[in-house]
């Protein structure tokens, strides 16, 4: 006869988050989220963003979007195109560091 075991994973206890938490120098916000169509992408301070990208849940590549210099005023993007569903935005600045964000559309 044939026997199996169950072996459970459970993962190390997280510590509690502190109330005060550093933000991070510079921040990608993201607005309105969740979208209808289109948004406004900004960061907290003027940054060089070489391109966007937008990911659907798989990881596949769904929108490149090309930068350039976004600071509080932002930078709109279309996304008329994507069905609804959860996304990534990734931005790339010039020095390669990179912001992520969630974002939810809404039709």
């Amino acid at each position: 006869a044939t026997k199996a075991t169950l072996i459970q994973y459970l993962p190390p206890t997280v510590p509690p988050v502190a109330n005060n938490t550093i933000e991070p120098a510079n921040a990608m916000m993201i607005a309105p989220n969740p979208s209808t169509g289109k948004a406004l992408i900004s960061f907290k301070d003027l940054t060089e963003v070489e391109f966007i990208e937008i990911y659907d849940l798989t990881g596949r590549k769904v929108q490149h979007i090309r930068g350039g210099k976004i600071d509080k005023e932002g930078k709109q993007v279309y996304l008329y195109a994507l069905p609804q569903g959860i996304y990534s935005v990734m931005a790339t600045t010039s020095t390669g560091e990179k912001f992520q964000e969630k974002l939810i559309i809404k039709k």
